[in-house]
């Protein structure tokens, strides 16, 4: 029940992700957000969910062996962030047996 509740978990964290970024495209053209740019705390955000993606990514480079997977998630993580988090997170709860445990999570394909 674990494996389902985490697959769960990271499909509904990558939905949640995906309606806002579609609602947040059609409020604003994410080419016409330059003004933010001159807000300290659209600044202080932005890096702050970019050091969030390094460390996720950082992890999760570290517990998974598989090259093509690294490159893709981290291509993901910049690219789509929090969606490709959530995907991610379900892929590696799917990919890691009807078993799994959340120390497995957390430690993925490590030996």
């Amino acid at each position: 029940m674990t494996r389902n509740r985490i697959i769960l978990l990271g499909l509904v964290h990558a939905s949640i992700m995906l309606a806002t970024t579609i609602w947040a495209s059609l409020e604003m053209n994410i080419l016409k957000t330059g003004p933010l740019f001159d807000e300290a705390w659209f600044i202080a955000t932005l890096v702050d969910t970019y050091l969030g993606f390094g460390i996720v990514y950082l992890w999760l480079a570290l517990t998974w062996h598989h090259t093509l997977i690294r490159i893709l998630y981290f291509i993901g993580f910049i690219c789509l962030g929090n969606i490709a988090i959530g995907i991610a997170i379900a892929h590696r709860a799917y990919s890691l047996g009807p078993k799994l445990t959340v120390a497995m999570l957390l430690k993925g394909d490590l030996k």
